[in-house]
């Protein structure tokens, strides 16, 4: 189940930060990370992602922890 959680969690980053039209090096200066672990979050490749940095980067989009999640 929490592979597929943080599949969910991966694509829908993806999809709003391409919306935004923001680059990955971008939102991850916003929230406050590097440039390859925001990458590895969005690719589903990190696993063990905490609240906070999912906050971090829902507050970089202005958007909600439910918007990525859902």
């Amino acid at each position: 189940m929490e592979n597929v959680l943080t599949r969910k969690i991966a694509q829908n980053l993806r999809k709003i930060r391409i919306k935004k039209g923001l680059s990955q090096e971008q939102v991850a200066e916003m929230s406050g990370m590097h440039w390859t672990y925001y990458s590895r979050i969005e690719r589903a490749l990190h696993k063990d992602i905490s609240v906070r940095r999912l906050k971090n980067i829902t507050d970089a989009f202005g958007v909600t922890l439910n918007d990525v999640v859902y």
